[in-house]
């Protein structure tokens, strides 16, 4: 299964951003190691290490009066720190770019930045020698002594101290906070999604909260009118029972017509609240089937406002609209 959620040739979500929209570094707007990335930070850090190569061989070639070895310093320290730079975040970027599984791309992500270093330490080393040979007619036409050769114990630990920073200076100039970068971007982008989601989520069921509630608004008039007109029926022929329906009526609107009418903060209900809705509902029901429809609601009592708790236990629990066998 192929690992990218997301395409590398497009720029990020704002919220998985990380380091501002300056000039300088507009080119984290891509996912790391994408095309897009490896060109920007390529073309910034070109920039910078023109610079300082340019002020480097202009200062070699003063000093040696000699403009042509300082053009040649020039270049030789440009390739060899444009090189340490660009050769592990380009391997990396091919590597990505290969679409393979998560666990396989990152490992092979940290290895390509390793060999990136590893080319790029040994190129330096060639262009330090390069300049070393360029610069040694100058520095012994001037009388500069080689410093005194220190202890074997002396020069190990300086060897190893020289090493240690260089890895450091490599690994970091060479592609190592870009690791970091990655390493976090997937999880920036997968909490983005899911909060993405959860949102999409909320608004769908407010969403369906409102649809229901505009449903329910388009039934009650039905409802009411048949509860009506049921009790103009039994006005002659059962004053009694047209004066329970009455009642029970009362009491369902006393329920149902201030949630209407308060909109949708009134749609996010209580189970209480929906239970003293079904019973009032029930309630009526059963007036207007005239003893044919029998219910239990069966609750804890604090679910329940006073005076309303189900009826008395042993009775059979029957689903609401179902009729007692005949």
């Amino acid at each position: 299964m192929a690992v990218e959620s997301y395409a590398l040739d497009q720029a990020l979500p704002a919220e998985v951003l990380v380091g501002g929209n300056a000039v300088w570094s507009r080119y984290r707007r891509y996912p790391v190691f994408s095309w897009r990335w490896l060109l920007g930070r390529s073309l910034l850090f070109g920039i910078v290490i023109a610079l300082v190569a340019l002020v480097i061989g202009a200062g070699a070639g003063l000093a040696m009066q000699d403009g042509g070895a300082g053009i040649r310093i020039f270049l030789a320290e440009f390739g060899a720190f444009t090189l340490m730079a660009t050769m592990g975040p380009a391997l990396a970027t091919w590597v990505r770019h290969r679409r393979w599984p998560e666990a396989r791309e990152r490992k092979a992500v940290v290895v390509a930045v390793l060999v990136g270093v590893l080319v790029s330490f040994f190129v330096d080393r060639l262009a330090s020698g390069y300049i070393e040979q360029l610069m040694h007619p100058w520095v012994q036409s001037i009388g500069l002594a080689k410093p005194p050769q220190a202890g074997p114990i002396a020069s190990a630990l300086g060897m190893a101290l020289n090493l240690a920073v260089l890895v450091v200076i490599y690994g970091l100039f060479g592609g190592g906070l870009a690791l970091r970068a990655y390493f976090s971007e997937r999880s920036r982008h997968d909490r983005h999604d899911n909060r993405m989601q959860l949102d999409a989520a909320h608004v769908q069921a407010r969403d369906a909260d409102l649809r229901l509630g505009v449903l329910q608004a388009q039934v009650e008039p039905h409802f009411l009118f048949n509860t009506l007109a049921s009790v103009r029926a039994l006005v002659r022929q059962d004053p009694a029972q047209a004066e329970h329906t009455l009642d029970a009526l009362v009491d369902f609107l006393r329920a149902t017509i201030p949630r209407l009418r308060e909109g949708e903060s009134k749609l996010h209900a209580t189970l209480g609240q929906q239970l003293d809705l079904c019973r009032s509902y029930l309630a009526l029901m059963q007036v207007r089937m005239g003893g044919r429809l029998d219910y239990v609601v069966d609750a804890d009592p604090g679910w329940c406002r006073p005076g309303q708790r189900a009826r008395a236990t042993g009775q059979p629990l029957r689903r609401a609209g179902q009729l007692p066998p005949a």
